[in-house]
């Protein structure tokens, strides 16, 4: 679990990891936002964590490519440009999702 907070903020927006299974199927990466509001309570809302900047850096390529191509379908060479990951890798991850 990786949290991303500016201080002073009633905000902070966490993300979730699968790394370790032994028994179950690995997950993708989950996000959420979290406010707290004095005068609605606490609210949680589902978060991208593709868009957090601080969580991109920490997913593998295989994470990246697929939650690129999740939220903004492409073809490999553009894939290759916008993540800046070799377009043999995005290709092997991209049979490995299908």
């Amino acid at each position: 679990m990786r949290k991303v907070q500016e201080t002073g903020e009633d905000q902070i927006t966490i993300g979730l990891w699968n790394t370790n299974t032994i028994s179950s199927k690995k997950f993708p990466p989950m996000g959420y936002t979290i406010t707290f509001n004095e005068t609605e309570g606490t609210i949680l809302k589902q978060a991208s964590v593709e868009s957090i900047p601080e969580f991109l850096e920490r997913m593998s390529d295989s994470q990246r490519i697929y939650q690129a191509i999740k939220s903004n379908p492409r073809t490999s060479p553009r894939a290759s440009r916008d993540l800046g990951i070799n377009e043999s890798t995005i290709r092997s991850a991209l049979k490995k999702i299908v």
